[in-house]
Formats: C-alpha cells, structure tokens, sequence
C-alpha cells in the first residue's frame, strides 16, 4: 500500500513512537559488520564454504527465532545464544565456550555498531522539533541504549522503552499499555513507526494506536497501513 493510500488523523498526535532495528538503527548493516569480524576472529572460513554461507545461515536462523520470541516460549538471553548454537551445529561444531564467547562478542560489537538506517538523522531532526520523539523495542536494555547512543540518534529522543525494562514485548497489550501509561496519554495522541508487520504495525493498531509501515525491507506483506520505503516520505506525510 503506498503512502497516500491510507488517510492519518495526526490532529491530536504529539507523540510519534518508533521501533529501533531496520526503522532507525541500520540492523542489516550493522549485524554483517559485526558477523563478518566474529566469521575472521574465530577463523570459521575452513567451517563454511563462504562468509555469506555463514551470514545467510545466521541470518535466517536469527529471523526464525525472533519471530517465535513475542509467543513467550522463549528468553532474549536464549536466542541471543540459539541463533550461534543453531548456526555452528550445521557445520558440526558443538562447543559450549566457543558459544558463549561469540554470543558475547557479537553483542559487544552490535552495540557498538554505529551506521543508521538513511536519512534517520536529518528526519528526526525535523520531527522532534513538532512531536516528541520515543522509541519503543524489544531486547536488551543495555544494548539498546548503547544502540541509540553510538548512531548518534540519542539526542533527539525523549523517552526509550525497551521490553528487558517494561517486563512485556510488542506485540503484547501490556508492552502497549505500559508505554501509553508512562507517557500519560491516550492512543489518539500516539503514532507508531516501524517496520515489522506483526510486532511493530499489527500490535500498535490492535491496541488502537495509528501506525506507519516502514517497509525498509521491502517485503510483500498483508499490511492495511500507510507504507513508506524511505524515512524521508515522513516529512511531507507528518509536517
């Protein structure tokens, strides 16, 4: 659905709340990055025939288990180290401190990791001086905030909730209900941006909450939302 095909209502909204990763934080970058230096560190080249062998099989591995994340069968803590467990075990490799170390490693270079999504600055920029700008992601506190800090977007953010804080994740109505609470305002006078369907799109609009698809990885989802594929197509759509 392109971006005029949905009508907005944005004369009570003061609050504009966006996901983290693929919406401003440029997690497909970042994540490579930070593969490709565990893939040389580790010398897993002899392992996998390819450094893209090892990034695809991660990859997919690390959307599989994100996706069963919000059905509360599983932790943060526990796919943060799966998604390796699961990855080196296709190649035969089963060892507990080298799963460990790399989880661990990973995480310090991703919360590092400093590129965001194109345009995230110059737009936030300009919306944060006519709503206040919050964001709302699932993870872990420390890494997200390290997140924000190291792409430079901190500074234009008023409030960040993070589902290791709130004790719920998107798309569940208590993480919704908590953020509303916390800000002290209705639903009316939010707007949510992001770019997962489900947690981002589908669970703001069942709890009432208008929302904007940024479809940053251009997939073919059944999606009833404004859709963007560039930040910049905010700025006529909310100024």
């Amino acid at each position: 659905m392109d971006a005029s095909a949905k009508v907005l209502n944005l004369h009570s909204v003061s609050h504009l709340l966006f996901d983290l990763d693929h919406t401003l934080w440029d997690c497909g970058a970042n994540s490579v990055a930070s593969l490709r230096k565990i893939f040389d560190d580790n010398n897993f080249a002899p392992l996998f025939g390819s450094f893209e062998e090892f990034n695809d099989n991660f990859q997919r591995i690390n959307d599989e288990l994100w996706a069963d994340l919000p059905s509360g069968q599983m932790t943060v803590g526990f796919v943060r180290r799966e998604r390796f467990v699961r990855t080196l075990k296709l190649v035969g490799v089963d060892n507990d401190g080298l799963f460990d170390k790399i989880d661990h490693d990973y995480m310090v270079l991703m919360s590092h990791a400093s590129k965001s999504m194109p345009y995230a600055k110059e737009v936030l920029s300009q919306l944060s001086q006519k709503y206040d700008i919050d964001i709302v992601t699932n993870g872990v506190a420390d890494v997200q905030e390290s997140k924000l800090r190291s792409c430079g977007l901190d500074s234009f953010v008023k409030r960040l909730f993070i589902s290791d804080k709130v004790g719920a994740m998107k798309p569940q109505r208590e993480y919704f209900d908590h953020v509303l609470k916390e800000l002290g305002c209705g639903v009316e006078a939010c707007l949510m941006i992001g770019d997962n369907p489900e947690t981002d799109i589908k669970g703001a609009q069942d709890f009432g909450i208008q929302a904007i698809w940024y479809n940053s990885r251009q997939v073919d989802a059944p999606v009833n939302a404004t859709e963007i594929k560039d930040l910049k197509e905010l700025l006529p759509l909310l100024l």
